[in-house]
């Protein structure tokens, strides 16, 4: 029971609350009372039913399905976007991570990138979006999860590498940017280990181990996907890739079904981090999208090689129907 003098106070702490709109700071000094007083009648008030809230949901949310792939895959947070076709995904999910990215992007934060169509439209976005932005970024630091080719068989293929999108984010941001000047590929495992002892190189690579957050796409490992794509692995490195089982690429390592990273000659050939050296990131946030995905993705999500994902929902449903 509540006496009819406390009842009152709690509903005239209500009405000025959610009616009024009034803060609890000044709902207080109103009634020369705390604010945590406040604020336990209000949630007094809540438990014994003077309070029902509702939230008149748009048709076309996806909230349930967030909270399903959080639960399911044990994310930090599932972004999914209303969708009808992949060219209206192409549109609201680049621009859903770069609303995502600006959120979340704090003062002293390092940021690193891997490569990708998907990262290249995120930071189209966030370019988009800066007008907008009434805020300053300092002292954050980006920088690339792996090589960049400077020649490449595909001119447009270029733009989509580590080195140029954390060069024009950190240019978008105001922020600084690091290039890791070596190539993603390289022929052979000395090769690779002479130029990661390089101090240039080394120095890049220890920042990158540093960073609070990791962009990354999510490559497939069909005929469209990136390294092939770009020239960068053969038809015949691939259809090997195949042949083990392999499903999916962050940041050109490679993972089967279950999300278990599969050992490939690639290891011993790429400039970036080591595998191991990525799940140590703390936020991992994967993009990506389409028919083509939906393997890589759930595997990736099984494997928790990523932690934050921001897909549509055409492909988060295929993702939860197929387990």
């Amino acid at each position: 029971m509540i006496d009819i003098n406390q009842e009152r106070l709690m509903l005239r702490v209500l009405d000025m609350y959610y009616n009024k709109e009034l803060s609890q700071e000044v709902i207080a000094k109103k009634f020369h009372i705390s604010r945590s007083t406040v604020s336990r009648l209000i949630s007094k008030a809540k438990k014994q039913g003077y309070v029902s809230i509702h939230i008149n949901y748009p048709v076309n949310n996806c909230i349930e399905l967030e909270e399903k792939f959080e639960g399911k895959f044990h994310l930090e947070e599932a972004i999914i976007l209303n969708a009808t076709s992949t060219e209206f995904s192409d549109m609201v999910v680049p621009r859903a991570a770069a609303e995502y990215l600006l959120r979340i992007i704090d003062d002293d934060m390092y940021i690193s990138m891997s490569w990708g169509t998907t990262l290249r439209k995120t930071v189209d976005n966030i370019a988009a979006l800066m007008p907008g932005v009434k805020r300053i970024f300092r002292g954050v630091k980006i920088i690339p999860l792996l090589g960049s080719p400077k020649m490449t068989l595909n001119i447009d293929a270029q733009l989509n590498y580590s080195n140029e999108l954390v060069e024009r984010l950190g240019k978008i941001l105001n922020s600084a940017s690091y290039n890791l000047s070596a190539p993603m590929i390289v022929e052979n495992k000395t090769v690779k280990g002479v130029l990661e002892s390089e101090k240039q190189i080394s120095d890049i690579l220890k920042m990158a181990k540093k960073a609070d957050v990791a962009i990354v796409g999510i490559g497939s490992v069909d005929e469209k996907s990136s390294p092939l794509f770009s020239g960068l692995i053969t038809k015949e490195e691939q259809k090997k890739l195949l042949s083990l089982g392999i499903v999916g690429e962050i940041a050109f390592h490679y993972y089967n079904e279950s999300g278990d990273i599969i050992s490939t000659e690639f290891d011993d050939r790429c400039i970036g981090l080591k595998i191991g050296e990525i799940l140590n990131i703390p936020l991992r946030v994967g993009i990506a999208y389409g028919e083509k995905k939906i393997k890589s993705i759930r595997a990736a999500l099984k494997g928790k090689l990523i932690n934050v994902i921001i897909t549509d929902s055409i492909t988060a449903e295929k993702i939860l129907k197929e387990g």
